[in-house]
């Protein structure tokens, strides 16, 4: 039973054994010793918009203090505090080390430390100066002290004592650059970023980058594939203070930005990160596109695969999808040839469709990436025909084929405004333009016509296209029977209508029996017609839209008809004198006219006042307020309040009126009235 058992639990102990390495994917790490001690955190700088935050992916295991830490070769190298002898712990991606003494190194604890693509590893010593330089080669992957090191520094002021923050190298110019703080804590024109150049000589010499004092403590520096420098640490230089945010720090001038807000506060960090790699930025020559609704127009990405590894990278696979509403347009054969000068004989460029798409795919196999960066360009054609909104889409390209050593094996293109190294490149395309508008549908008031008038020719409806011809106009509204009708020539005759002599009433039935509205030809809307009601005066109208040729809708207009009415005109009388004894006398009847239609009524507005004498008129009716007697019904003060000043009369009653003076008075008697036709309108008092 034991022989069964054995072989299987040597396979399980070779199994866990197994080493997993850190990916070069351009992350930023640093180590944090924690409590209890002895305890070291590998953490981890996530950029998320505007901001960052920090999480603790792996724990050194077993437990062990380090610092003064590189990431090369798939590994996190890093030295043991507190070895009887210098000693780099190579750490994997779970945690897990394998130790290293190196001899030639100082026993004495590191703080700094950078790797340049070759696997060389510098570090500063703290001290007072002058102080060396180490250097140790990680290349074989047993580390050894650099023949010729440690060598001591010069630049900096001697018998002052200093620490270094870290130590980064630019992927791009391969120049060395690292933090001094001068100790102890306070604020000083030495602190800041430095320089480190004749590595290669006796005496290499450390260059202050800027002027003035750079007030910060920084405890980790980073490169990107971009050749862009970070720093995680401390905004203030007092003793003590914790590191706890992100610095942007420009290489020319060493001033530092800070980006997001602070998070983790830690007491010391040495940063690591992985700037020898292969790397794809994917830039957008426009963020923003406007484009005509029914227009096309195109933009270019800009693609720069980057390597700064010690070496070419062969028969790599470009790989784009683009979302379906984007094609590419670009010959293959064409971009073939150009690609093949820079990345090689091998290269194969095809263009397909996926997932609805037209040549949004395109694959560019075969790419032997040189040292350095190059750029290609990829134009892409819109058609707003393609989608009826404005919209964002966030593209990605990968870079396939990729060692893990080198950030492989599928490498994300990132957005160049971002710091995230994997950051999809958005673009808004915005569906806007001074072509293919839609048309245009202009209000309208048309000459006031008469109310008498029968079916009358009116003016067509006004619309204009910019860019194009109006297919049709649509009614969306028509004018109430009371106001009058509509009619358009037919055929066609719309749902519900009938073709009568040639015309169609446009009525509320028609309307109805036409959902979204009444659909007219540009020959229709130029012979319509309007027939005003009988009694109606004012403003009838409609509304209407307009459809051109490439079936936009225009805005809603209002057609205005007004239709008037003369009012009637009444005319002063003078009576012929009378003996105030004549009693009950007839008088002349009312006098108006009305040019356009007839008298309905008159009315009184005023009467005789009692010393004048008496108005009377023929009855029934009797007015509101009056006595019907003998036929006759007196007008009198009371009678005219009880109307409300307003006697209404018929015609009849006006032509038989009469008047019995006061016995005793002389002078003339007044009374005032006016008339209303058939159409309501009143004339002027008489």
């Amino acid at each position: 039973m034991k022989k069964l058992i054995l072989p299987f639990f040597f396979l399980m102990l070779t199994f866990v054994a197994y080493s997993q390495t850190f990916p070069c994917n351009g992350d930023f790490l640093f180590t944090r010793q924690v409590t209890p001690s002895p305890n070291t955190f590998i953490s981890k700088v996530n950029f998320i918009p505007n901001d960052i935050n920090i999480t603790n992916p792996i724990t050194i295991t077993p437990a062990k203090n380090t610092n003064a830490t590189v990431q090369y070769n798939g590994y996190v190298w890093t030295q043991e505090w507190g070895a009887a002898a210098f000693t780099l712990l190579r750490v994997d991606a779970t945690g897990a080390y394998t130790s290293f003494t190196v001899a030639g190194m100082p026993t004495t604890t590191q703080n700094n430390a950078g790797v340049d693509k070759n696997g060389i590893m510098y570090i500063l010593q703290n001290g007072t100066n002058p102080v060396n330089l180490y250097a140790i080669n990680l290349s074989s992957g047993t580390p050894t002290l650099v023949a010729g090191f440690p060598k001591l520094i010069t630049g900096l002021t001697a018998g002052e004592t200093v620490t270094w923050g870290d130590i980064s190298i630019d992927p791009i110019t391969n120049r060395v650059y690292c933090w001094y703080h001068p100790n102890p804590a306070a604020t000083s024109n030495a602190r800041g970023l430095y320089e480190i150049t004749n590595i290669s000589a006796a005496t290499p010499t450390v260059t202050k980058i800027g002027t003035g004092s750079q007030d910060y403590i920084i405890g980790s520096l980073f490169f990107n594939d971009r050749g862009q420098l970070f720093g995680y640490g401390s905004a203030t230089v007092t003793t003590g203070s914790l590191q706890d945010r992100i610095f942007a720090i420009d290489k020319a001038t060493g001033q530092a930005t800070q980006y997001g807000l602070p998070d983790l506060p830690v007491s010391q960090t040495d940063g690591c990160e992985c700037a020898f790699r292969i790397s794809l930025d994917r830039q957008v020559s426009v963020p923003i596109l406007n484009i005509p609704k029914c227009g096309k127009d195109t933009f270019n990405y800009i693609f720069t695969p980057r390597n700064y590894s010690n070496g070419g990278a062969t028969n790599i696979t470009f790989s784009d999808t683009l979302d379906i509403r984007l094609s590419y347009a670009f010959s293959a054969a064409t971009l073939q040839t150009q690609l093949q000068a820079t990345y090689g004989a091998g290269v194969v460029v095809t263009i397909s469709n996926d997932g609805g798409g037209v040549n949004n795919v395109v694959n560019i196999t075969g790419m032997n990436i040189p040292v350095g960066q190059n750029s290609f360009t990829l134009p892409v054609l819109v058609d707003a025909a393609k989608f009826n909104s404005s919209f964002t889409t966030n593209e990605q390209a990968y870079l396939k084929g990729i060692s893990t050593i080198l950030g492989g094996p599928n490498e994300p293109s990132n957005e160049p405004s971002t710091f995230n190294p994997k950051d999809a490149t958005p673009i808004t395309i915005n569906l806007t333009g001074t072509r293919c508008l839609p048309p245009v549908s202009n209000n309208f008031i048309n000459t006031p016509m008469p109310q008498g008038n029968g079916a009358t020719a009116i003016p067509g409806l006004t619309a204009a296209d910019p860019d194009g011809t109006i297919s049709s106009y649509k009614l969306l509204t028509v004018p109430p029977a009371g106001e009058g009708v509509l009619s358009v020539p037919c055929p066609p005759t719309p749902t519900g209508a009938t073709c009568t002599g040639g015309f169609a009433d446009l009525t509320a039935a028609v309307l109805a029996a036409n959902p979204g509205g009444i659909n007219l030809t540009p020959t229709q809307i130029a012979a319509m017609r309007f027939d005003p009601a009988p009694n109606f005066t004012g403003t009838a109208q409609f509304t209407f839209n307009a459809t051109d040729n490439s079936g936009n809708v225009s805005n809603t207009a209002t057609y205005q008809l007004p239709v008037t009415a003369q009012p009637p005109v009444s005319n002063n009388i003078m009576e012929n004198s009378m003996v105030n004894t004549n009693g009950p006398t007839a008088i002349q009847q009312l006098n108006s006219a009305d040019v356009d239609g007839t008298i309905s009524s008159y009315a009184i507005t005023t009467v005789p006042t009692a010393a004048q004498g008496v108005l009377s008129i023929p009855c029934p009716p009797t007015p509101t307020g009056a006595t019907c007697t003998g036929g006759f019904a007196d007008l009198t003060s009371a009678v005219l309040t009880a109307n409300g000043g307003n006697i209404v009369l018929t015609p009849t009653q006006m032509a038989a009126m009469r008047f019995d003076p006061a016995p005793g008075f002389t002078g003339n008697a007044i009374f005032n009235y006016n008339a209303t036709d058939n159409s309501g309108n009143v004339s002027n008092t008489a």
